[in-house]
């Protein structure tokens, strides 16, 4: 009942106009937080960080036809030289780097010459990993046991209806995100130990769409003028369970490998960046590591005083009505960002 009432607000603005008026009380910039883009959607549940090509257009459309859409160096430039930021502006990045981003995503924003970044996984990159929850959800969803144990954590689960399925699911993901990097990765192999080798690859031949970009690729798309930035080396969540150490090296080895091969790289997101996945202490090393910008999925929007390290984005809906109604009132998130970025005792700028 509660999803359906949203969807009529969400339907009613649209049909009523709403949103141009409601739009008149934003104040700031609005960043999106997408991640892939497929001209098809095989099963929602595994391919669930992406959205279907149809889709994106018609948000894009939107957002072309309603907004100026700038790049991370203008944002930088603005904040930086104190240069009005102002509420008709968004901008467009990608976490990850899916292969998508650049067969997809990059033909079509190219075709209309609008600015988007991507930050990446340097070791997903290097290495051609898939990321931590895609083996979730791929071994959940086809795996053919009813009750599964995962050794590194001791715990059990029985998924013998798609609606344990799912509980399990979400339970081992909440753990994916607060567990220190070690012990997500011994979570992940117990998940790819549920499935046989040789099924695997039939699956990952399936869902394509979670093949990471290599080398060559994003070598390509710094060339055509797209900016990529650090989302750590590995999918590594900066929250206070990360010991100091694995941080800082999260963050150095990210930003050497993109300097080596790109010659910069001034800009990250935090992963599942979210307000409790960001310690003070990981944002002391985005600082020090001298990376210009940090981007969270905190939501609100970003004015001239924002913190250039925490800054506010937007996660994507799929619904057209629900993007439009969230872009114009992006605003009543800011008193929520305010009143956590205040939490963090020593201010940090540029």
């Amino acid at each position: 009942m509660k999803k359906y009432l949203k969807n009529c607000i969400f339907k009613g603005a649209e049909i009523l106009r709403a949103n141009n008026l409601i739009k008149k009380l934003k104040t700031g910039a609005t960043a999106f937080c997408y991640h892939g883009v497929e001209y098809e959607i095989i099963d929602h549940q595994v391919q669930e960080e992406h959205l279907s090509f149809n889709q994106f257009e018609n948000q894009i459309d939107y957002l072309r036809r309603n907004f100026e859409i700038i790049s991370l160096d203008y944002l930088y430039d603005s904040l930086k030289n104190g240069y009005k930021i102002n509420s008709s502006q968004v901008l467009i990045t990608f976490d990850d780097g899916y292969k998508n981003n650049i067969n997809v995503v990059m033909p079509f924003l190219r075709s209309f010459n609008i600015p988007f970044s991507i930050f990446i996984c340097t070791n997903h990159i290097d290495n051609g990993l898939r990321f931590p929850t895609y083996y979730l959800r791929a071994a959940i969803f086809f795996t053919e046991q009813k009750h599964i144990i995962i050794p590194s954590i001791k715990k059990h689960f029985d998924i013998s209806t798609q609606k344990k399925r799912i509980y399990a699911k979400n339970a081992i993901e909440k753990l994916l995100k607060t567990e220190p990097q070690h012990v997500v990765n011994l979570i992940i192999n117990d998940l790819i130990d549920l499935i046989p080798y040789n099924r695997w690859s039939e699956i990952n031949s399936i869902f394509s769409s979670e093949e990471p970009m290599d080398w060559y690729d994003i070598k390509k798309l710094n060339n055509l003028g797209i900016t990529i930035g650090s989302h750590c080396h590995d999918h590594f969540i900066l929250h206070s369970n990360q010991s100091i150490t694995q941080v800082n090296y999260q963050l150095k080895t990210s930003k050497d490998l993109i300097e080596k091969n790109l010659g910069k790289c001034d800009y990250i997101a935090f992963p599942d960046g979210g307000a409790r996945n960001i310690s003070f202490d990981s944002l002391l090393s985005v600082k020090e590591n001298k990376y210009r910008l940090g981007f969270t999925i905190v939501k609100g929007e970003i004015d001239n005083s924002s913190n250039p390290y925490i800054l506010p984005r937007l996660g994507i809906s799929v619904d057209i009505s629900h993007f439009k109604f969230n872009i114009n009132t992006c605003f009543r998130f800011n008193k929520q960002l305010s009143s956590w970025s205040s939490r963090f005792d020593r201010p940090l700028t540029f």
